[in-house]
């Protein structure tokens, strides 16, 4: 089924009116079932002549664009004038600027976490290596004093064997001493 987007040539589509309506009735009769049939078609027609024409888009040139009503443009935009637009946009920024906030801080909080991370890994490693060192450096001088205190106790022990011998020597002397005393005496 194709459409056609013309209508009948008129200059310009007819608003309703009471005589038209008027004028429809009376080849109807007067019952109000015909009163309301005939109106009924009258605007099923001027709907349709309507529907065919576009404001924006022009089919056949002789056709006129319908006139749109702008009796309620000045109320519409009084209306849309009480709003203020400036504490809308003032909170729609605020809020996007709290949010703006929240993930830049979020970023930046990731950012410093994995920088301090890195950090902390590094110091880490640093620490466990540092520790090994000190634990090799402690275990060579517990060996060192180890041998240390084997060597004092071989000192003391050679010591005291030499102290042994100085003081046998000394009685040995002296009992030279007095033997040499009673023969020469």
């Amino acid at each position: 089924m194709s459409h056609r987007l013309s209508v009948p040539d008129t200059p310009e589509p007819e608003r309703l009116k009471p005589s038209s309506l008027q004028c429809h009735v009376s080849d109807f009769g007067s019952s109000p079932q015909a009163v309301v049939s005939a109106a009924a078609m009258s605007l099923k027609s001027k709907v349709s002549m309507a529907s065919l024409t576009s404001s924006m888009v022009k089919a056949n040139p002789k056709v006129h664009r319908v006139p749109t009503d702008r009796s309620h443009v000045a109320s519409f935009q009084k209306l849309l004038s009480s709003f203020d637009e400036g504490d809308n946009a003032l909170r729609i920024v605020t809020t996007l600027n709290s949010l703006l906030q929240s993930i830049v801080s979020a970023v930046v909080t990731d950012i410093d976490n994995a920088k301090i991370a890195r950090e902390a890994s590094f110091v880490r490693g640093y620490f466990i290596l540092e520790t090994l060192e000190l634990d090799q450096v402690v275990a060579s001088l517990e060996d060192s004093l180890d041998q240390a205190y084997v060597r004092v106790q071989a000192l003391q022990d050679e010591l005291k064997a030499m102290v042994h011998t100085h003081k046998r020597k000394i009685a040995e002397a002296k009992l030279m001493a007095v033997i040499h005393d009673a023969t020469y005496d």
